[in-house]
């Protein structure tokens, strides 16, 4: 396995990966220390997402399921994302 080095924080990736553990950070500090209100405000914002996009919401789901479904059983789902020769290796 391959450690971050240098390269990595080079990237315009860098200030996505921080904006996002950022986000991560707080919310789990705020379910630590304020979990009721934590709930309040998830539950607000799925009922807004229900309420406000309700149909596009679902559709676009199934959706997305169904082309991950397509492409797993597809021919489509044999490409390889690496070199030719390489292998899957999943260990160290």
């Amino acid at each position: 396995m391959q450690c971050l080095g240098r390269e990595f924080f080079d990237e315009k990736g860098f200030i996505g990966f921080f904006i996002s553990t950022g986000i991560l950070l707080l919310m789990v500090l705020f379910g630590v220390f304020v979990p009721e209100k934590l709930e309040s405000v998830t539950a607000s914002i799925q009922v807004f997402i229900t309420d406000a996009f309700g149909w596009y919401y679902l559709i676009l789901v199934s959706a997305i399921v169904i082309v991950c479904l397509y492409f797993l059983i597809s021919p489509l789902g044999k490409i390889r994302l690496g070199r030719q020769d390489d292998r899957l290796s999943l260990l160290p």
